[in-house]
């Protein structure tokens, strides 16, 4: 299948990919495979459990909550949030800031 990545080695700033780990247009071997076509900096966050739309089955966070959820995890960073949707990402530091 094309997973239209011909004009990867244009790409010249640094750019982050978030990718969903069961989206139907590429898997994450292939994205990964793909970013080293570009030549320069390149970071992939992958949302576990999420397809295209980043959405995760039978969960209530958005795409927003999910991409703030992976740069969270991959910066070390506790989330300080009431939402408990959060709770169910158990790859998450949390801590709710009204105890």
């Amino acid at each position: 299948s094309d997973l239209r990545v011909s004009h990867f080695p244009k790409l010249r700033s640094p750019a982050l990919f978030v990718h969903g780990s069961r989206d139907p247009f590429g898997s994450i071997e292939e994205v990964r495979s793909a970013l080293g076509l570009i030549r320069t900096r390149v970071e992939l966050l992958e949302i576990e459990g999420a397809g295209h739309d980043l959405k995760r089955r039978g969960r209530g966070l958005s795409q927003v909550d999910m991409i703030l959820a992976a740069l969270c995890r991959e910066l070390d960073f506790v989330l300080v949030t009431t939402d408990r949707d959060f709770a169910a990402l158990p790859w998450l530091k949390t801590e709710d800031w009204t105890k």
